[in-house]
């Protein structure tokens, strides 16, 4: 359960909530943030398993991956409150969570762009999963931050490279429903991340199943 919540509230941090860490600039007036432009993976279709047969039962369909790095061992796979599918793979203290449907946001989500919480641009990379663009963003708010909640001043508010790193792209199903994949690493207690090319790997080889 401490892994689930701890993978959650990476989650808000990189999506909300997603060098040296800096100030970020001061309070500007709220701005609702333009969705990244939608560039589509093909996801082929997964064999049955129990997990994802609940998971495509509350969405629709369901996608889980045929490659993950040496030393992961798959944990868990639910449906959360958002009815969003949350996959989780161990290494020890280092997870491996894949999670879907998110959206991605360049600037930020929309909550914290009203807060005047703008994610730092070189924070945010493009990349191609299997020929087409995508998504990583290194990093998301710090702890501190998250917990300071909503009255924080943006002033006082810090990024944290380090926190987790996050690759997101766009798959659809055999129905032509887009859904926003999110591939993401939260370091072990040396601080160890996945590798970039390894998310990349790991978000090449997702399967759907309908």
């Amino acid at each position: 359960m401490a892994i689930i919540r701890k993978s959650a509230l990476s989650l808000m941090a990189l999506s909300a909530v997603m060098a040296a860490c800096s100030s970020q600039p001061p309070r500007k007036p709220p701005q609702e943030p333009e969705p990244a432009r939608s560039i589509l993976t093909s996801c082929e279709t997964e064999a049955e398993s129990p997990d994802l047969e609940r998971i495509s039962t509350s969405l629709g369909y369901a996608f889980s991956p045929r490659f993950i790095p040496d030393g992961f061992e798959h944990s868990s796979s639910t449906i959360d409150r958002r009815r969003r599918a949350n996959l989780v793979y161990q290494d020890g203290q280092g997870i491996l969570l894949i999670a879907y449907p998110v959206e991605f946001f360049m600037r930020g989500s929309p909550t914290m762009v009203e807060l005047g919480l703008i994610q730092p641009a070189d924070a945010i990379s493009d990349v191609s999963v299997s020929g087409r663009g995508a998504h990583v963003m290194r990093g998301g708010w710090s702890e501190n931050t998250i917990l300071a909640g909503p009255g924080i001043n943006p002033a006082d508010a810090r990024w944290d490279y380090e926190r987790s790193l996050t690759l997101y792209f766009d798959c659809e199903t055999e129905e032509s429903q887009v859904v926003g994949v999110a591939v993401q690493s939260i370091p072990d207690a040396a601080g160890d991340l996945i590798s970039e090319a390894d998310l990349i790997q790991v978000a090449s080889s997702i399967r759907q199943r309908q």
